[in-house]
């Protein structure tokens, strides 16, 4: 184990104040700067005569020029060793420099940055930790309160913190402002001359004329400098350009040297700006020399932020800008000064908070107390190891969800001493993130052999975790935000505080109250016996609907909007802890409704899951005989549409049909709205000849059945998506089989999935003969045989999840710009599980979790916010979803539905009886996949009744979670076995009966009458 130096915060404190102390104590003046710098001199000999002026003939304070790059990669210069992207300019200034490789900014994020750039403070202390302040309850009241926009509130942030523009004018500096500033006016931040106008003029949000700079001209900063030249004063320039940042449209000259067959277009053009930003910054610092002051200015470089450009689209990846990540936060610093800065190449660590303390201790101002950062001079001069030993950082919402309180948009804070990075994750408000924390467990890396933060050591270190969390909390103390500080072997998502928004009362309600804070420790399951209670006995009954013209004042009867995916399992969301796939609008609903963590189908296939929605059965209940998979018409007569549409509910259905309906029957006849919309292909071609997306369409058709929605009228509106279900018809990997919208394009581009966790060899040879023979291993090798497809597929398929992601956005908005948000109540699920390789399996249809259990999220705006943000631990099946509808909607649940009512679960509140076992079945793909078994909290049963003789399983899901050793052979569970083999048969002759023994379709002839029994299931096989 690698051991920590035993520092304490507070010693290191004490320590850190008494460098800063001593720095000062040498540079408050100039004439102090003369001696030491004469001293240097004599005692290394190491300027070189004839290059630059001695030190000891300087008349003048340095004049400061800062270069500051707009969203560019730690590794994307040619001094850092990329091997492609070429910055002469900057190569030439880091020779000349002391290059400090291992630089960082405490917060990846442009207008925090740029502010702690500017004053030496973290973002916690300047409080301006996003780029704008969200439509929070808390912003809009303190914007009334002041009777000033929260824009302008955010602003005055700057005028309560020193910056470098100030302090340097009381030694009578010149200072020009360039480039990117967000503080409103450059006179703002108390710059001399500049070009920003600032908010509230138009274009004033993040620079208006300052983003010109280098883009269109370098003009105005060669006129200052020559101004202040001829003036005899110091000079500070603020050079930040708005580059390489988007648009990356760079001059085509340099666009053409990186356009190459085998590189993406995105990735050429960011390439090319990196250069041409490389370009200005040689313009800079050649007009330094030809108005010869270079020799008395000291450069300093830095990066806001770091940029990994997508390959495929205009915007940046995951671990990049934004994040706490190396990508993100990492950046070389460079600090020129000819004659008193030793040059070379640095491996100290060193922050961008280090940089306000150090040019003010160059300039000979006084370093204000408040200020953490080191002054860095002597160590400079000297070229010794700078007294830092830790960095420091914290990242926060791009939106702000409350002005003066940072706390509140916390999502990560970390640090790095050498060699080890600790990354804690807190539930702060997200915002509009585009990649939101997932998982609250540390992260602890050795950035130093593992740059790339690609191992999380965290399980294997846990006093080195112990030990920086501690630090962390002595750096900046948190009150309230939550965070975990030990491992846990799963995965605990984030859930993240959500703050009241300003427009989400209706007219005439007050505000609701601040969520309460939740804490991070995972809900512990609630464990049931084992019983035989039948779940008719558990359902609870709605009351009768009121009447809509009875005069009484109850609440309206809510909306109800059902979001419903195809093939996908439960882990696979944001929400549920995935560590890669982005979901942001189902993390929305999930973190303000109810996540349910035990939700199964009762028949893992697409076309029975669905009927067995609409008609509240499983799969033998409402089949016939001789297709049990196939509704028959006395099933029907219930159909949750129906029931709503009679209750006075409009109706309406796009997208997947798919149900297995008795001849005769029309789907359009029980809704109000109905467009069946398959797949294959998934892009449509419009009437304008253009192709959409079958997702996107869902989508449209859901904006145009709201916008037609009466007011006096509530509705229920079914979304059925195709995907993420492949195109079986087209094997070409990933656009051809997984055909995801254009929207997502590039997502994922640069990720490398890990492997199924349960994919070892070994794992599918232990299965039986006849599951090794089945669809689910045909399957496999149309889609993840090996590991280029399985890449490629699964990128595929994870941007298909994101584009329903993206319509569940799309259709939420319009709920909110029409008014029926706040009674709407939302659902989203899917029909079936997915493998996605594990066990060498494709597709669903057998017994395992992966193919039985899905996603549910329900989202009620009406309950309070203590409710909001739970998870749920109690069963719940497919089943249960049309009993809930009709439960919300006040409509009888009728006697024959099979499910139960969600209702009380997502209202907060514990049934006094609730189910403790679920029956299972698959009635088609027989022989090899057709099977029936229950499941309790502790144990799952499976028997495939057409094996003969019947093979059964039997797990013990308390010390086999991932169902990897049948049990049913062990003479230890013979009981155990024995008991759900009787409860099977129980929910069998509950439910229809056995099925008809199974005939091959050559030699089928079905007599008329009932079902004859199957034969008792014959001794367990071999295994």
């Amino acid at each position: 184990m690698t051991h920590l130096p035993s520092l304490s915060p507070s010693r290191h404190a004490r320590q850190q104040r008494r460098a800063t102390v001593a720095g000062r104590s040498h540079v408050r003046r100039f004439p102090s700067i003369v001696a030491v710098l004469l001293a240097t001199t004599l005692t290394t000999g190491w300027l070189r005569t004839g290059t630059i002026r001695a030190a000891e003939t300087r008349t003048q304070p340095p004049n400061v020029v800062l270069i500051i790059s707009d969203d560019q990669a730690w590794t994307d210069y040619g001094f850092m060793g990329h091997p492609d992207i070429r910055t002469p300019n900057l190569d030439r200034l880091a020779r000349q420099s002391a290059t400090f490789v291992r630089g960082y900014v405490p917060t990846a994020l442009c207008r925090p940055s740029l502010l702690t750039i500017i004053s030496g403070l973290y973002a916690h202390q300047h409080k301006t930790t996003g780029n704008d302040p969200a439509p929070t309850v808390a912003n809009i009241q303190r914007a009334r309160k002041a009777g000033k926009d929260p824009r302008e509130l955010l602003i005055e942030h700057v005028d309560r913190v020193p910056t470098l523009p100030r302090l340097l004018g009381k030694l009578g500096y010149l200072s020009h402002q360039s480039g990117k500033w967000w503080e409103g006016s450059y006179r703002r931040g108390g710059f001399t001359h500049g070009m920003t106008r600032g908010f509230p003029h138009p274009g004033g949000r993040h620079g208006d004329d300052g983003l010109k700079i280098g883009r269109e001209t370098m003009q105005p900063v060669f006129d200052f400098i020559d101004m202040a030249v001829e003036q005899h004063k110091p000079f500070f320039v603020w050079y930040a350009p708005f580059l390489p940042h988007t648009p990356h449209n760079p001059p085509e000259r340099l666009l053409k040297k990186y356009r190459t067959p085998d590189r993406p277009l995105p990735i050429a053009r960011y390439y090319a700006m990196c250069e041409w930003f490389d370009e200005t910054c040689g313009q800079l610092l050649d007009y330094l020399d030809r108005k010869q002051v270079a020799d008395n200015t000291l450069v300093v470089y830095v990066t806001d932020n770091g940029w990994i450009q997508s390959p495929n689209r205009n915007g940046y990846a995951p671990r990049s800008k934004r994040s706490p990540y190396e990508g993100g936060v990492r950046t070389p610093n460079l600090f020129r000064w000819p004659g008193v800065i030793r040059p070379g190449r640095r491996e100290d660590l060193i922050s961008s908070v280090d940089i306000a303390p150090t040019i003010l201790a160059a300039c000979g101002a006084a370093i204000p107390e408040q200020l953490p950062g080191y002054n860095l001079l002597p160590a400079l001069k000297a070229g010794g190891p700078t007294p830092r030993t830790e960095v420091y950082g914290e990242a926060f919402a791009h939106d702000i969800a409350d002005i003066e309180d940072p706390e509140e948009s916390l999502l990560f804070r970390w640090v790095i001493r050498r060699p080890w990075k600790l990354l804690l994750t807190y539930d702060g408000a997200t915002g509009r993130m585009v990649y939101p924390p997932r998982d609250m467990r540390p992260q602890l890396y050795d950035v130093f052999a593992d740059p790339h933060e690609t191992r999380n050591r965290a399980a294997e270190f846990p006093d080195v975790l112990r030990e920086l969390a501690k630090r962390i909390d002595a750096w900046w103390p948190v009150t309230r935000r939550k965070t975990l500080t030990e491992w846990s072997d799963r995965p605990v998502p984030v859930r993240s505080y959500q703050p009241p928004l300003a427009n989400t009362p209706p007219a005439g309600r007050r505000a609701p109250k601040r969520p309460s804070r939740r804490t991070t420790t995972p809900p512990k399951p609630t464990h049931n016996k084992d019983t035989a209670s039948s779940e008719a006995s558990q359902r609870p009954r709605a009351a009768s609907p009121t009447p809509r013209d009875s005069g009484t004042t109850t609440r309206p009867r809510p909306n109800i909007l059902f979001f419903f995916a195809d093939d996908q399992r439960n882990d696979t969301l944001g929400c549920a802890g995935h560590p890669i796939i982005r979901t942001p609008n189902i993390d929305r609903l999930a973190r303000n409704g109810v996540l349910f963590r035990n939700m199964f189908v009762s028949h893992s296939i697409c076309w029975v899951s669905r009927t067995t929605i609409l008609t509240g059965l499983t799969a033998r209940s409402f089949g016939r005989p001789e297709m049990p998979d196939a509704a028959r018409p006395e099933a029907l007569t219930h159909l949750f549409p129906d029931e709503l549409r009679k209750a006075g509910y409009r109706v309406g259905f796009y997208g997947k049909w798919h149900a297995k309906m008795p001849r005769g029957f029309r789907p359009a006849d029980h809704f109000d709205e109905f467009e069946a919309i398959f797949r294959n292909p998934y892009f449509k071609k419009l009437p304008d000849g253009t192709l959409r997306h079958e997702t996107q369409i869902i989508g449209d058709r859901a904006i145009r059945f709201l916008q037609s929605q009466p007011k006096d009228r509530p509705f229920c509106l079914n979304l059925w998506f195709n995907a993420a279900h492949a195109e079986d018809g087209d094997k070409r990997p990933g656009i051809g089989h997984y055909p995801w919208p254009k929207v997502v394009d590039g997502m994922y581009e640069d990720v490398v999935i890990p492997p199924p966790r349960l994919g070892d060899p070994a794992i599918f040879a232990s299965q039986p003969d006849f599951l090794k023979r089945s669809i689910n291993r045909e399957r496999f090798f149309w889609r993840w045989d090996t590991p280029e497809k399985y890449q490629t597929n699964m990128r595929a398929y994870f941007r298909m999840i994101s584009g329903i992601d993206h319509v569940v956005g799309r259709v939420m908005a319009e709920l909110e710009r029409l008014g029926l948000a706040d009674n709407t109540i939302v659902v989203y699920s899917a029909d079936n599980g997915y493998y996605m390789g594990n066990r060498g399996f494709a597709g669903k249809w057998s017994h395992y979790e992966e193919s039985l259990r899905v996603p549910l999220i329900v989202y009620d705006p009406r309950l309070p916010e203590a409710k909001r943000g739970r998870v749920v631990d109690q069963f719940a099946m497919n089943l249960d979803l049309p009993a809930t509808f009709l439960d919300w909607a006040g409509v009888p649940i009728p006697e024959t539905y099979q499910g139960l009512s969600l209702k009380p679960l997502v209202d907060g509140r514990s049934p006094q009886r609730w189910r403790t076992d679920m029956f299972f079945e698959h009635v088609t793909l027989r022989p090899l996949l057709s099977w029936e078994g229950v499941r309790n909290e502790r144990f799952k049963y499976a028997r495939y009744f057409d094996q003969r003789p019947v093979y059964e399983f039997l797990f013990d899901l308390e010390q086999d979670p991932d169902e990897m050793r049948n049990v049913a052979n062990d003479p230890k569970y013979a009981d155990t076995l024995q008991r759900l083999r009787t409860r099977c048969d129980a929910l069998v002759a509950q439910y229809g009966g056995p099925l008809r023994p199974y005939t091959p379709r050559s030699k089928r002839r079905v007599p008329p009458g009932r079902r004859s029994a199957a034969p008792k299931a014959a001794p367990v096989g071999k295994r």
